[in-house]
């Protein structure tokens, strides 16, 4: 009995430091964004989610006039928390947004209610004046293939429940109509470069038909 106590103890007090060592590295994360704010132009694109975008910086796929916000590990609840400095305070006028893997993946979050969180979140975004461009969560393949039924689910859930004014932006629907024989990612979720070609791609054609 005792050696339980230990191991939750332990459990405990490993998951307070790491939780610690988390919250100083948001800290610093979003100290740099505001910092980067005071220099940015008007009118970039700016790039709001989690490691999928994140790791589209280091792709070498990204074009330079973007400026990327994701942070890796991040939930939507913890988007919405960084919000203000990451997002609103940015000066860019039009924003892509893909968050929503980690609350499948973590919290096996019902589909339903995280597309309808996703949709809030949009409009939230909106009503400081940007255009909100929403992703389709994009497909999970091995070893995450276990996810394809909640992204499916969710994808469809917000389709149903997007308004108008917030453009779609397809991702799963084009990276699952031409699956290259490896396929498109490294881990079951995180893109190759040449996935994220084909999404840079993908969301430059939706900005350039948004402003014609």
């Amino acid at each position: 009995m005792r050696s339980l106590d230990l191991a939750r103890e332990l459990r405990g007090v490993l998951g307070a430091a790491r939780n610690r060592v988390r919250c100083a590295r948001r800290g610093r994360r979003l100290a740099a964004h505001a910092r980067e704010n005071e220099r940015l132009p008007r009118g970039l694109v700016l790039l709001a989610g989690d490691s999928l975008f994140e790791a589209m910086a280091s792709s070498g796929a990204q074009p330079a006039c973007w400026v990327n916000r994701g942070v890796s590990g991040d939930r939507l609840r913890d988007l919405r928390e960084r919000l203000e400095v990451s997002v609103i305070d940015a000066p860019c006028t039009r924003v892509a947004l893909c968050i929503g893997t980690n609350d499948l993946m973590h919290d096996r979050r019902d589909p339903d209610e995280l597309a309808a969180a996703i949709v809030e979140l949009a409009d939230a975004i909106a009503a400081h004046g940007r255009c909100v461009f929403v992703h389709e969560l994009p497909p999970g393949e091995p070893p995450l293939d276990h996810l394809a039924g909640p992204i499916r689910r969710t994808n469809a859930a917000l389709r149903s429940r997007l308004p108008a004014r917030h453009p779609l932006v397809p991702l799963h629907s084009e990276l699952s109509a031409d699956v290259p024989p490896d396929g498109w990612t490294r881990d079951g979720i995180h893109l190759e470069r040449r996935g994220y070609e084909r999404w840079v791609a993908l969301l430059a054609r939706h900005l350039e038909n948004a402003s014609s």
